[in-house]
């Protein structure tokens, strides 16, 4: 079974990825990541795999316009 897929505009994709960095700046001007916080370790996780995914998804498609 396939996972179910959402599809979104390149525009919310550009919009969803500069909320992702600037998320990753805020976590590091706030003292940086707690390394024994697994939860948190999971949430950075989980965003860095999502900021991937968007900037590629982009990237394929900047083109098709």
């Amino acid at each position: 079974m396939s996972e179910p897929t959402i599809t979104i505009t390149l525009e919310h994709a550009e919009a969803a990825l500069e909320c992702i960095d600037r998320d990753i700046d805020n976590s590091y001007s706030n003292g940086g990541p707690n390394y024994n916080d697994v939860g948190e370790m999971m949430f950075y996780l989980r965003r860095a795999e999502l900021r991937l995914r968007l900037a590629s998804a982009i990237n394929a498609n900047k083109g098709i316009k």
